[in-house]
C-alpha cells in the first residue's frame, strides 16, 4: 500500500527540493515563474487566457505559473470576473490566493513551512487537509490546518492544526449536514473506517475491511463511496457505505480495471474500464448501459450541477500505449486532452473546447472540479502540476 503512494507521489513531482521564503509572492514563484512563463508564452500572449477588470474571465485560463495543489474558486457564484482563486504550493504548503478580475499576480496568504503537499483538499474558506511528507515521500502525514489570521504588521497568516495518524485515504464531506471527514486508517487486519469533526475530534468508526487499496469518496450526504482502486485487467468494485447502518450496497461488481464517478443526486454514474488491454467509457442511467464515443477515464470527469444530467470529461486525443489506468496514475504517461460535453441519457458526446488546436498546449487534466457556480471547471495539468480555468460557456 505504502509503496504505491510512494511511487504515485514520485511520479507526480512530490520529491522537489523545499524553497527558503522571501517577499508577498513566495521565493517558489520567484525561483521558477520564468521557466514556466517561457513555457506558455504563446498562450498567456493572447487573449485567450489574459484578464483585465474590465473584461470577463477568458474561457481557457491558466490561474498560476508553479506547480500547486487544491485549487478552488470562492467568493463569486457566477461564471463571471467575480470571486478569487486560491490554491496550496505543492514545495513549501504556503496558500495564495488570486483575484479572478484582475488576473494580478498571486499573494501570499501564509507562511508556514508544510514541505513536499502531495495532496489537499478544502473544508471551508479557512480550513483544509493538507497530505504531506517531512522525509521525501518515505512517510505520508494527514494534517487538518486552519488560517489563523495575522496580527503583524507583515500580514502573512499562519496555518495551524494537527496530525491524523495512520491515515490511507481521506475524503471531505462537500455537503451541509453530516461528519466533515470521513478516512480509512490502518489496524492490524486491514483498514478502519471513520468519520470526524473538522478537527478530528468526536471519531466514530463506522466500517471495517481486510483489505487496503480502497478509494473513498462522499456519495451523498450520508452516503460514502467505497472504490477498489483500478488496475489494467484487474477485476474491481465500487460500493456505497450508509453512516447511519454500516451497510454495504454493490454499486458495480467484477468489472476489470474500474473506476466511476456517480451522479450526486441521480441514479446515473459514468465509468471507465479496461476490456482485453483496451480502454473503455460508458455511462449507466437508470441501469440502462450506453458506451460513450469519447473514450477517456472517469477521473478526468466532473458533473454538471444540480440534477441536470451532463458530464464534462476531459478526453485524450490519443490513448498512451501503455497499461491503463495504472501507467497514467504513476506518471509514466501523459495524455493530450479536448474537453467534451457529454449527454449520459443519449450516450453522445459534443467537443466544448480543444486547447491544442486553438490555443497551442496540451493539458493532461487531473482533478478537475466545479466552481460553485457551476460555469467553470478548475482543474490541473498533470505534467506541469499548473492550475487552470475553464468558463463551460463560450
Amino acid at each position: 500500500q505504502q509503496q504505491e503512494v510512494d511511487d504515485l507521489s514520485a511520479a507526480r513531482g512530490f520529491n522537489a527540493a523545499v524553497p527558503s521564503f522571501a517577499g508577498t509572492g513566495g521565493s517558489m514563484r520567484e525561483n521558477v515563474v520564468d521557466f514556466f512563463q517561457t513555457a506558455f508564452d504563446s498562450i498567456t500572449s493572447g487573449s485567450a487566457t489574459t484578464s483585465t477588470s474590465t473584461s470577463p474571465t477568458p474561457r481557457l485560463w491558466r490561474v498560476n505559473s508553479i506547480p500547486t495543489l487544491g485549487v478552488d474558486r470562492y467568493g463569486g457564484v457566477t461564471a463571471s470576473s467575480s470571486g478569487t482563486v486560491r490554491f496550496v504550493e505543492r514545495t513549501s504548503g504556503n496558500i495564495f490566493y488570486k483575484s479572478v478580475a484582475s488576473g494580478a499576480e498571486p499573494v501570499r496568504i501564509t507562511n508556514t513551512l508544510i514541505p513536499y503537499v502531495y495532496d489537499v483538499q478544502w473544508i471551508d474558506e479557512d480550513s483544509l487537509v493538507i497530505r504531506h511528507s517531512e522525509d521525501a515521500g518515505i512517510t505520508i502525514r494527514t494534517f487538518l490546518g486552519s488560517i489563523v489570521q495575522s496580527t503583524t504588521t507583515e500580514g502573512l497568516s499562519s496555518l495551524e492544526g494537527g496530525y491524523l495518524d495512520d491515515v490511507v485515504e481521506i475524503a471531505v464531506n462537500p455537503f451541509s449536514t453530516g461528519p466533515a471527514l470521513f478516512y480509512l486508517v490502518r489496524g492490524e487486519d486491514g483498514v478502519l473506517g471513520v468519520v470526524s469533526d473538522a478537527d478530528g475530534k468526536n471519531l466514530k468508526r463506522v466500517w471495517a475491511s481486510p483489505l487496503a487499496g480502497w478509494r473513498v469518496s462522499w456519495a451523498a450526504p450520508g452516503t460514502i463511496l467505497i472504490a477498489q482502486k483500478a488496475a489494467s485487467g484487474i477485476s474491481g468494485s465500487m460500493y456505497t457505505l450508509s453512516l447511519a447502518s454500516g451497510q454495504l450496497s454493490p454499486v458495480l461488481t467484477d468489472i476489470p480495471g474500474l473506476s466511476a464517478l456517480p451522479h450526486p443526486t441521480a441514479s446515473a454514474l459514468v465509468y471507465s474500464m479496461t476490456d482485453r488491454g483496451a480502454l473503455r467509457f460508458h455511462s449507466r442511467v437508470a441501469g440502462v448501459v450506453r458506451e460513450i464515443p469519447a473514450t477517456t477515464l472517469a477521473e478526468k470527469c466532473v458533473w454538471g450541477p444540480g440534477a441536470e444530467l451532463v458530464v464534462y470529461c476531459a478526453v485524450p486525443v490519443a490513448l498512451p500505449e501503455a497499461p491503463l489506468p495504472d501507467a497514467w496514475y504513476r506518471g509514466e504517461v501523459h495524455t493530450t486532452d479536448r474537453w467534451f460535453s457529454i449527454d449520459p441519457v443519449a450516450g453522445t458526446a459534443t467537443l466544448l473546447l480543444d486547447p491544442l488546436g486553438e490555443f497551442g498546449v496540451g493539458i493532461d487534466v487531473i482533478n478537475p472540479s466545479l466552481d460553485e457556480g457551476g460555469g467553470i471547471i478548475l482543474f490541473t495539468d498533470g505534467l506541469t502540476g499548473t492550475p487552470w480555468m475553464l468558463r463551460i460557456t463560450p
